[in-house]
């Protein structure tokens, strides 16, 4: 029996949804193959505000968390046995800051986590606009974490992630894009409690597996300029204080809108969005994104 790349991914969402930190976002594009022998450098600057905190959908108002990040990201594509593949690697720096009643909570600048990505693709066909990705993450704990009740920069534990995408052009001007990936987490064995202050001991923090799905449309005005929405959907991911489950499960929605123009010097991309729904957690009222993407 032969499958075509939309019945695998369709296949691996069931697979996944039975079996159920955010999504890992892919930039319009992200699916299509590489030629082998580029070079790529993207350069981001992400400003993000979080207003307002739910607790299995029950919100405390007037506290919030605003972060800024600047990622710089290098990739390298070549091929495996005429497969298409990549290596990228991302680094982080960036601030967090607590608002409101949060205010007096410590907050942090400095380096985050450097994730490493592998990303091969077993089904690419140029002629028709069709391809299928898979990726493979892993993120180092290398970013800067206290073991304080303070907002961390670094998540002080290995984590890895799975993801595969599928992307197909429905006409010579729209492509659909959706990508579906799971997160596993090591144990942070220095946590402290962020909303209990004067608990002073250390902790250890688990977390269960993330599932998230992302799809949407992306519309090519011309050789310059192209738009895209996408829309995410994120679940699991309950956290574990000494074995004990916090009840916590993540239930979010959120979108995001893109802008790209294609200049002589590389590629830029305005980005849009922030949280529609969400179960646990602080409320994302508002994300902008400035990315640079060049080829060298």
């Amino acid at each position: 029996m032969q499958f075509s790349p939309a019945k695998i991914f369709i296949t691996a969402f069931i697979c996944m949804v039975i079996n159920p930190v955010q999504a890992i976002d892919l930039l319009p594009g992200d699916i299509v193959a590489p030629k082998p022998g580029n070079k790529q450098f993207l350069l981001s600057y992400l400003s993000s505000e979080r207003n307002d905190r739910y607790l299995n959908n029950v919100v405390t108002r007037g506290i919030g968390i605003k972060s800024e990040q600047v990622q710089l990201r290098t990739a390298f594509t070549f091929e495996i046995d005429k497969y298409p593949a990549a290596f990228t690697v991302q680094l982080n720096n960036g601030s967090i800051q607590s608002t409101g009643g949060l205010s007096s909570f410590i907050g942090s600048s400095g380096l985050g986590d450097t994730t490493l990505l592998f990303a091969l693709w077993p089904y690419a066909d140029r002629e028709k606009g069709e391809y299928l990705a898979m990726g493979a993450y892993l993120t180092l704990p290398n970013g800067d974490y206290q073991p304080k009740p303070s907002l961390n920069l670094g998540a002080n534990r290995y984590s890895y992630a799975f993801q595969l995408g599928y992307q197909k052009s429905l006409t010579s001007s729209l492509q659909w894009m959706s990508a579906i990936d799971a997160s596993w987490f090591d144990i942070n064995k220095q946590y402290r409690r962020l909303f209990r202050p004067a608990d002073t001991n250390i902790h250890t923090l688990d977390q269960k597996n993330l599932y998230s799905l992302q799809t949407g449309m992306r519309y090519i005005i011309n050789d310059t300029y192209s738009v895209s929405a996408m829309y995410f959907r994120t679940v699991g991911g309950e956290e574990m204080i000494d074995g004990i489950d916090e009840n916590n499960r993540i239930d979010l929605h959120r979108y995001q809108l893109s802008g790209s123009a294609q200049l002589p010097v590389g590629r830029l991309i305005l980005q849009y969005g922030g949280d529609i729904k969400t179960q646990n957690g602080f409320y994302e009222t508002s994300r902008v994104i400035l990315r640079y993407v060049t080829a060298f």
